[in-house]
């Protein structure tokens, strides 16, 4: 069944707490956007859930497995007896809160408008399955983006003990780096997406350029392929969505005479000289 948030929910107001009245401490300090630094004493007890309030963009819903403090852009969320704190935050970050924000200049979410909001309230032993399961696949989610982090350090620590002492080569003897076009301008709005930096590091969104127009294959990038930005944001990456055009400030890395993987390592491994540069 359907119930009115201010049946099932409390929202209490964060507390002002300015940079320089910070102690250090372990106690996480949540704004809109989620865990802003640190303090040495709690707001509320953990665990908990908090609800962004102040923002013009993405308001976000947090967890806190520990005592907390919100300062004054939040909401900590107050389940009723009836609703399990942990699907009560799975249940109001997938339903979200954009669309209940108020004003245009700094829209805000008032206690008025989120209570007015109906959400499903299945029985309790069902929220709690629902909540586990979503909790595992969290964890699931946490333990991948770990092993995504230790995968290339581990790689880089046993390529450079087994390179050690071995012969320097210029970058150029690595790869080919073949520049990308100017592919944005006059673009059709179908077919291909045009890969420039942003996409690189986010992926898709709503800037995404996509055209029609036909490349040579040394400007399309292919699930595999290395890519490297040389303007602005300088990085190196392996490419893993579908086939898109390259745009200009991006290279095609090909090796010449060496793997791939050990080139996208050495790439990485001196990418932080280029940054410097």
């Amino acid at each position: 069944p359907l119930k009115r948030s201010s049946e099932l929910f409390e929202l209490r107001y964060g507390k002002a707490l300015v940079e320089s009245n910070r102690r250090p401490g372990r106690v996480p300090v949540f704004g809109t956007n989620g865990q802003t630094g640190t303090h040495d004493e709690p707001l509320f007890t953990g665990p908990g859930v908090v609800v962004g309030r102040k923002g013009a963009g993405h308001l976000g819903v947090h967890w806190s497995n520990q005592d907390y403090w919100v300062i004054d852009t939040a909401y900590s969320l107050v389940p009723s007896a009836e609703i399990d704190l942990k699907f009560a935050y799975y249940l109001v970050k997938f339903v979200g809160l954009n669309h209940l924000k108020h004003g245009t200049s700094n829209p805000s979410l008032t206690r008025d408008a989120f209570g007015a909001q109906y959400f499903p309230v299945p029985p309790i032993e069902e929220q709690r399955g629902i909540a586990a399961t979503f909790s595992a696949i969290d964890e699931k989610i946490r333990s991948n983006d770990r092993l995504v982090d230790l995968g290339p350090r581990l790689a880089r620590a046993m390529v450079d003990s087994a390179l050690d002492g071995g012969q320097d080569v210029p970058v150029s003897h690595l790869a080919s780096f073949i520049n990308g076009g100017a592919y944005t301008k006059g673009a059709t709005g179908t077919g291909r997406m045009v890969l420039r930096i942003a996409e690189l590091n986010s992926g898709p969104g709503k800037s995404t350029v996509y055209n029609d127009i036909e490349v040579p294959e040394s400007k399309t990038a292919r699930p595999g392929d290395i890519l490297m930005s040389w303007s602005g944001s300088l990085g190196v990456y392996r490419w893993f969505r579908s086939e898109a055009i390259i745009n200009q400030h991006i290279f095609k890395v090909l090796p010449t005479g060496y793997p791939p993987w050990l080139v996208f390592d050495r790439l990485s491994a001196v990418m932080p000289a280029f940054q410097g540069v």
